[in-house]
């Protein structure tokens, strides 16, 4: 699996979101099947419930055709242009670039133990792009 981008963003608001490179970020209705399911998309943004409002690492990889990892969640995603972004409210974006085309994103929460200072959970976000 290939790394694409990977940088510390703060999450706010329990949720971080990908999106077309470029594009002003989304803003997403949280209905209650959405925060059931953990997500909210279309079919070129996303925006995912973070299990906490903290800095947060994320990873974003592109797998093989059909070398699917485990996932939390996996919803089809297609990216128009160069790249896709990932923010929460607060944060500086994340940039990286993407080939266009269709993929299925899989998100996977990751826990890295706790903060020493604050005792809350160190938490790795893996957006994983398989081309379909």
């Amino acid at each position: 699996m290939n790394v694409l981008a990977q940088g510390e963003i703060l999450i706010s608001y329990h949720q971080f979101t990908v999106y077309q490179q470029g594009m002003k970020r989304p803003h997403f209705d949280w209905p209650e099947s959405a925060l059931e399911k953990g997500f909210a998309a279309d079919l070129s943004a996303a925006a995912f419930a973070a299990e906490t409002s903290s800095k947060a690492l994320i990873e974003v990889r592109v797998s093989p055709s059909g070398k699917e990892p485990e996932c939390t969640i996996v919803i089809p995603f297609h990216v128009k242009g160069t790249g896709v972004e990932v923010s929460s409210v607060m944060s500086e974006k994340m940039t990286c670039e993407l080939s266009s085309g269709d993929y299925m994103l899989c998100m996977n929460a990751i826990s890295l133990g706790k903060h020493e200072s604050t005792d809350e959970q160190k938490l790795k976000y893996e957006l994983t792009f398989i081309p379909k």
